[in-house]
């Protein structure tokens, strides 16, 4: 008898051992999609926006970013954010040196997710992601916009726009 129960004990272990555990911690990544999605889709989902608007008073641009807008919406068991950059007619690449979707968390931001150098060569850039997220949380989307247009022959006019959005409970 003895035997016959470390036997299924080794058995039982060893098919316990080959089944994947996915621990919901900080380290494990999380599953982004491209989308596409309209602005009327998007403001028609909950949401929160961050905009910046070069004609605004007191802005500080200098002329190639003409605004940017950041949406942060939920869908379902997933985040979705827009980001899109607008660069002047001289603008011949524009879009972001990093988009990230932080959530609050032990008192402060963390990044969930981050994307680094996303450009186009047109005056214009948007991409739009769909992230399975954590709910209980708090989070927000924050870039910087970046535009730039040749000068001269060898040099460049760059701008780079801090912006993030309002904060969404998930």
């Amino acid at each position: 008898m003895k035997k016959a129960i470390t036997l299924f004990v080794a058995s039982l272990m060893m098919v316990l051992s080959a089944i994947p555990i996915f621990a919901a911690d900080s380290k494990t990544r999380p599953i982004v999609q491209d989308i596409n999605i309209t602005e009327e889709e998007m403001m028609a989902l909950e949401h929160v926006t961050g905009i910046y608007d070069a004609s605004e008073p007191g802005s500080k641009a200098s002329g190639l970013i003409l605004g940017g807008k950041l949406s942060l919406a939920k869908s379902g068991n997933n985040l979705i954010f827009t980001a899109t950059t607008l660069g002047s007619t001289e603008v011949t690449k524009s879009g972001f040196t990093y988009v990230r979707l932080q959530r609050y968390i032990n008192g402060g931001w963390s990044n969930y997710t981050s994307y680094v150098d996303q450009y186009s060569n047109s005056p214009t850039h948007s991409i739009s992601k769909s992230v399975a997220a954590p709910k209980g949380y708090t989070y927000r989307v924050i870039c910087e916009h970046y535009a730039e247009k040749p000068y001269l022959v060898i040099f460049k006019s760059t701008e780079k726009i801090y912006n993030v959005t309002a904060t969404l409970s998930f």
